[in-house]
Order: C-alpha cells, then sequence, then structure tokens
C-alpha cells in the first residue's frame, strides 16, 4: 500500500461546531490513504483531534496560518489541501503556486444564515484551480444560485 498522502485541513474556528466536527470525521474516515492536519485558531478542536490521533496546530492569526500553510506546503509539495473559508482558499492557491505544489486543494462549503458570507463570494475562487465540496444538496443549489458554475461543486 502506497503512503498515506498529506492532507491539511485548514478551519476558520477552533471550536466543535459542525464544521470542525465534520473535518475531524472527513480526516479520520480517510485513514490510511491520508495523513491528515488541522490547522485552527485556538479551541477544543485541537484536544479532540490530537486525541483523536490527528495532528493539530494552533494559529493564532492569518499570518500565522499562512506561515504554518507555507511550512506545510514546502515540505509536502504532493499534499492536499482542504479549506473552508474564502480567503484561505486564496491565500492556499497563491501559496501552491509560489510553490510549485501539484496537490489537490478541495474547499468545503457548508451553508450558514449569511447567504452572502456562505455562499457569494465563493464564485470568486472558480479562477483558481479549486474543487469545491457541498456538504448536502441544499449547499449545492445556494452555491449555484450565486454563480458557481455546477460542474466546479461535487
Amino acid at each position: 500500500m502506497p503512503p498515506p498522502v498529506p492532507l491539511t485541513y485548514v478551519l476558520h474556528s477552533g471550536e466543535l461546531f459542525g464544521t470542525e466536527r465534520m473535518a475531524l470525521a472527513t480526516l479520520l474516515a480517510l485513514r490510511p490513504q491520508f495523513e491528515g492536519l488541522i490547522l485552527a485558531p485556538p479551541g477544543p478542536i485541537h484536544a479532540l483531534a490530537r486525541a483523536s490521533g490527528i495532528a493539530s496546530i494552533e494559529t493564532r492569526s492569518r499570518l500565522a496560518l499562512v506561515t504554518q500553510l507555507w511550512r506545510q506546503l514546502r515540505q509536502q509539495p504532493d499534499g492536499a489541501l482542504c479549506t473552508t473559508g474564502v480567503w484561505q482558499a486564496l491565500a492556499g492557491s497563491l501559496l501552491q503556486a509560489l510553490l510549485g505544489c501539484r496537490g489537490a486543494q478541495l474547499h468545503v462549503v457548508h451553508g450558514g444564515t449569511d447567504e452572502r458570507l456562505s455562499y457569494g463570494r465563493k464564485r470568486w475562487l472558480q479562477r483558481f484551480n479549486i474543487r469545491m465540496i457541498a456538504v448536502s444538496e441544499f449547499v449545492r443549489d445556494r452555491l449555484i444560485a450565486h454563480g458557481v458554475s455546477a460542474d466546479r461543486i461535487t
């Protein structure tokens, strides 16, 4: 069996809301094909990740996150990147391009109460080599309603 592919999962929160719990469940389900790492602000997700055998690094600012992403992508240019926020996805794409990375980038969309924030800005990501993952048909429909091409959504 080939060695696991590094998968860095960037979260916008370190709490244990649905997005964070789903990220951890995803990383656990993808073993042994992927070796997961969570980058997130301080919060309880880190203790739960470590207890589950998933590495995690606290990022206390956007600069700290970009610094950690740089390190990860430089060390593992074939690794995959998974983001949950638009600016994270854009920063990840820029770093992947600067470092000549060959790994995929996925952008997981969970939705939320503010249509503009949850779906409206996601169409900006179509200009980059980022695959969007909708967690439900509802989320997929909202992305399409906000201008994301259906063929960019899984």
